[in-house]
């Protein structure tokens, strides 16, 4: 590159409007794994950001224990999810999506109930939890995502995002996704 002795701007040097210089390693198995599992839980937890104090997290826990009940589970969940609010569905899907990444990450096994509903007591609002309680969630959701996002060299790489409509918590969803060569 170049710099400017005066100003000390620095200038790539450039080949066809590209710079020039080493090339970025591709990524390894388990790091791709890690950005995906990451990029997966950063976007579940910015809409549940959005989503705080919009939503009932008793009726969004009531209508997941619902659909775990033997033989009627599929009948009564599906009723629990006629009674939820927008909101309250857009928080149990994305409530989903974090402990799924989370937990495949963490043993790539199937999740048993038990150890989901463990998780979304771990990561997300239940009824009677206090604000510094909400807050130490939020907290350990944002942890297990920074520490996914130091296993990927530079950080989580560009994903699209869902979009969620009067999102105030960052991307909108408009990427354009592109093959690499």
């Amino acid at each position: 590159g170049r710099v400017n002795v005066k100003t000390g701007e620095f200038q790539p040097v450039v080949q066809g409007g590209q710079p020039i210089g080493a090339k970025p390693k591709p990524l390894t198995d388990a790091q791709s794994k890690a950005n995906l599992f990451g990029t997966r839980m950063r976007e579940s937890n910015r809409i549940l950001n959005d989503l705080e104090g919009k939503y009932e997290p008793l009726a969004v826990n009531a209508k997941m224990a619902a659909a775990e009940v033997p033989l009627v589970g599929g009948i009564t969940g599906y009723a629990g999810n006629l009674m939820l609010s927008k909101e309250g569905q857009q928080a149990e899907q994305a409530q989903r999506d974090f402990v799924n990444a989370v937990l495949r990450r963490e043993s790539g096994a199937v999740i048993s109930p038990s150890e989901f509903a463990n998780a979304q007591k771990q990561y997300f609002p239940q009824q009677g939890d206090d604000k510094e309680v909400l807050e130490q969630k939020r907290r350990n959701r944002a942890l297990a995502i920074e520490g996914l996002e130091g296993e990927v060299p530079g950080g989580f790489k560009s994903t699209p995002t869902l979009t969620n409509p009067g999102s105030t918590g960052g991307d909108t969803g408009n990427k354009e996704i592109k093959k690499v060569p």
